[in-house]
Protein backbone atom coordinates (compact mmCIF):
# COMPACT_ATOMS: atom_id res chain seq x y z
CA UNK A 1 0.00 0.00 0.00
CA UNK A 2 1.38 3.57 -0.98
CA UNK A 3 1.92 6.05 1.69
CA UNK A 4 -0.61 8.74 2.05
CA UNK A 5 1.10 12.57 0.89
CA UNK A 6 0.47 15.34 3.33
CA UNK A 7 1.47 18.19 1.85
CA UNK A 8 4.83 19.51 -0.05
CA UNK A 9 6.24 19.49 -2.80
CA UNK A 10 8.01 16.80 -5.09
CA UNK A 11 9.31 13.53 -3.38
CA UNK A 12 8.77 14.85 -0.20
CA UNK A 13 5.98 12.74 0.74
CA UNK A 14 5.31 12.48 4.97
CA UNK A 15 3.34 9.00 5.57
CA UNK A 16 0.81 9.43 8.19
CA UNK A 17 2.99 7.37 10.81
CA UNK A 18 6.08 9.92 10.30
CA UNK A 19 3.35 12.84 10.57
CA UNK A 20 1.95 11.44 13.65
CA UNK A 21 5.47 10.73 15.11
CA UNK A 22 6.26 14.71 14.48
CA UNK A 23 2.73 15.64 16.15
CA UNK A 24 4.09 13.66 19.68
CA UNK A 25 7.67 15.20 19.29
CA UNK A 26 6.32 18.92 18.55
CA UNK A 27 3.98 17.96 21.90
CA UNK A 28 6.67 17.18 23.97
CA UNK A 29 9.01 20.40 23.08
CA UNK A 30 5.88 22.61 23.60
CA UNK A 31 5.52 20.96 27.02
CA UNK A 32 9.29 22.01 28.00
CA UNK A 33 9.01 24.84 26.15
CA UNK A 34 5.78 26.23 28.17
CA UNK A 35 7.28 25.30 31.35
CA UNK A 36 10.41 27.30 31.04
CA UNK A 37 8.98 30.35 30.25
CA UNK A 38 7.05 30.51 33.36
CA UNK A 39 8.71 33.52 35.56
CA UNK A 40 10.06 33.34 39.50
CA UNK A 41 8.64 35.66 41.80
CA UNK A 42 11.81 37.50 41.08
CA UNK A 43 11.45 37.95 37.40
CA UNK A 44 7.42 38.95 37.51
CA UNK A 45 8.24 41.76 40.06
CA UNK A 46 10.17 43.98 37.52
CA UNK A 47 6.79 42.86 34.90
CA UNK A 48 4.63 44.49 37.08
CA UNK A 49 7.08 47.70 37.33
CA UNK A 50 7.66 47.93 33.19
CA UNK A 51 4.17 47.60 32.21
CA UNK A 52 2.77 49.98 34.58
CA UNK A 53 5.93 52.40 33.76
CA UNK A 54 5.43 51.94 30.41
CA UNK A 55 1.88 50.99 29.70
CA UNK A 56 3.10 48.64 26.79
CA UNK A 57 3.43 44.98 26.86
CA UNK A 58 5.74 44.89 23.93
CA UNK A 59 7.62 47.12 25.85
CA UNK A 60 7.89 45.19 28.49
CA UNK A 61 8.73 42.02 26.97
CA UNK A 62 11.36 43.42 25.73
CA UNK A 63 12.87 44.71 28.82
CA UNK A 64 12.30 41.20 29.83
CA UNK A 65 14.41 39.78 27.46
CA UNK A 66 17.16 42.39 27.71
CA UNK A 67 17.70 41.84 31.69
CA UNK A 68 16.83 38.19 31.79
CA UNK A 69 18.53 36.93 28.69
CA UNK A 70 15.40 34.09 28.19
CA UNK A 71 12.16 34.69 26.34
CA UNK A 72 9.63 36.57 28.28
CA UNK A 73 5.82 35.72 29.24
CA UNK A 74 3.80 36.12 26.85
CA UNK A 75 0.89 39.08 26.99
CA UNK A 76 -1.79 37.42 28.93
CA UNK A 77 1.01 36.36 31.72
CA UNK A 78 2.06 39.45 31.44
CA UNK A 79 -1.46 41.23 32.01
CA UNK A 80 -2.28 38.39 34.66
CA UNK A 81 0.71 39.43 36.85
CA UNK A 82 -0.31 43.43 36.67
CA UNK A 83 -3.91 42.19 37.66
CA UNK A 84 -2.68 39.56 40.53
CA UNK A 85 -0.32 42.51 42.35
CA UNK A 86 -3.59 45.09 41.74
CA UNK A 87 -5.77 42.70 43.39
CA UNK A 88 -3.07 41.12 46.00
CA UNK A 89 -0.20 43.31 46.61
CA UNK A 90 1.54 40.32 45.60
CA UNK A 91 3.07 38.93 42.46
CA UNK A 92 3.89 35.32 44.24
CA UNK A 93 1.40 32.26 43.66
CA UNK A 94 -0.88 31.46 46.38
CA UNK A 95 -0.28 28.08 47.59
CA UNK A 96 -3.17 25.43 47.73
CA UNK A 97 -3.93 22.61 49.16
CA UNK A 98 -4.49 20.73 46.27
CA UNK A 99 -7.63 19.20 47.75
CA UNK A 100 -11.07 20.88 47.18
CA UNK A 101 -12.98 21.51 50.27
CA UNK A 102 -15.45 19.21 52.10
CA UNK A 103 -18.87 19.85 53.55
CA UNK A 104 -19.87 18.31 56.80
CA UNK A 105 -22.91 17.58 54.82
CA UNK A 106 -21.05 15.28 52.01
CA UNK A 107 -18.71 13.37 54.84
CA UNK A 108 -22.45 12.66 56.59
CA UNK A 109 -23.55 11.46 53.00
CA UNK A 110 -20.60 9.45 52.57
CA UNK A 111 -20.48 8.42 55.97
CA UNK A 112 -23.79 7.04 55.66
CA UNK A 113 -23.60 5.21 52.58
CA UNK A 114 -20.47 2.95 53.69
CA UNK A 115 -21.84 2.20 57.05
CA UNK A 116 -22.51 -1.55 57.80
CA UNK A 117 -26.26 -1.97 57.49
CA UNK A 118 -27.04 -3.69 60.88
CA UNK A 119 -30.57 -5.53 61.21
CA UNK A 120 -32.06 -9.12 60.24
CA UNK A 121 -31.24 -10.20 56.90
Amino acid sequence: MKPMSYGGSGDKKISWENRQRRSRTCSAVSAVFIVEKMATPQERAPIVVWFCEMKSVTQTQRNFRTHHQKDPPSRNSIIDCKKKFLETGSVVSKKSSGLPSTSNDDVERVREAFAPVTGNL
